[in-house]
């Protein structure tokens, strides 16, 4: 076990640095591309960060382990935006611009409704296997509207070839180091866990959840410290829909059937539904999510993950 702790933290070490150079990386390559840093967050750092749940998943799923899978997506989401954007906004305002970010907020919303809809329609705690199809195709179309956006930066940067290839380099590592570091993380933790005797179900919302998610948290905390607003916040509603519509997706096609968990997993895709549909609602009526905001999106986020493990232990 204490081998297993100390490659966790190893792992947690790993995952902080690929956070920095991911998004030192996306920030040098954005302009040579010219794209906006609004599309940088939404895809590059997000399809990074959230390439943990997705090899996670994929493994989930070879493996016969579809409730893990589907509470790995639902405690990820959950974390993502309880406990990143809670912690981006304490550690500076968040500022989350309605014009920018519009369908992005739309998605954010609607997909794990969405998903939500789709198990309330089957008998049992199951997301069907035809559900794929919806779900890979939104997210396509979701790609297409976000690669259509003018990049509208006020202050568009030049570049040149070496800093492009800096700036790639600096990213594929970061993916590298995310990467290993969630698999140090998550295999270590799952580790500890299945010593302490703890269930596969509250591993997957929790332990695998949070540690799958600390690159995405990590990478907006650090894109917020180098005062890159847009991609912080793009990041984390980026790997919210890229984990409902993309991971799910997949793992339901690798898996080629329905995934099924315990019958909590409709109240935890149900309160990541709410949770998300009134984060939208506070951002059209204020734009700024300030530091008592995000003070009490972690206060709810510890106040569910309590509720919910003492559920299973009391069942």
């Amino acid at each position: 076990m204490t081998t297993s702790l100390l490659l966790m933290i190893l792992g947690l070490v790993s995952l902080y640095y690929g956070a920095e150079w991911l998004v030192d990386g996306a920030i040098r390559v954005a302009p040579y591309l010219k794209i906006s840093k609004v599309v940088v967050g939404l895809v590059l750092v997000a399809f990074g960060t959230s390439s943990p749940e997705l090899f996670v998943n994929i493994i989930a799923a070879i493996n016969g382990r579809t409730g893990l899978a589907l509470s790995n997506v639902s405690g990820s989401n959950l974390t993502n935006l309880c406990v990143g954007f809670g912690l981006c906004a304490i550690v500076g305002t968040l500022v989350v611009n309605k014009k920018t970010f519009g369908v992005d907020l739309i998605y954010f919303a609607l997909t794990p409704l969405l998903v939500l809809l789709f198990m309330i329609l089957v008998p049992g705690p199951t997301l069907p296997l035809w559900s794929a199809m919806p779900l890979v195709g939104l997210f396509i179309l979701y790609l297409t509207i976000i690669g259509k956006r003018p990049n509208d930066d006020e202050a568009e940067e030049t570049t040149g070839k070496r800093s492009f290839l800096l700036g790639f380099i600096l990213f594929l590592i970061g993916c590298g180091a995310l990467y290993g570091g969630g698999e140090l993380v998550v295999r270590n933790a799952v580790s500890i866990g299945a010593y302490l005797g703890i269930s596969e179900t509250i591993l997957g919302l929790t332990v695998v959840a949070f540690g799958t998610s600390i690159p995405d948290t990590v990478a907006s905390i650090a894109a917020v410290r180098k005062n890159e607003t847009d991609i912080a916040v793009g990041n984390l509603l980026g790997s919210n829909i890229f984990n409902i519509l993309l991971i799910l997706g997949s793992t339901l096609l690798v898996a080629w059937q329905g995934l099924t968990a315990d019958p909590g997993i409709v109240m935890d895709y149900t309160v990541v539904t709410i949770l998300s549909i009134l984060f939208v609602g506070l951002v059209l009526i204020s734009k700024n999510v300030h530091r008592l905001s995000g003070g009490f999106l972690i206060l709810v986020y510890l106040a569910y993950m309590v509720y919910r493990v003492s559920l299973v232990m009391m069942g």
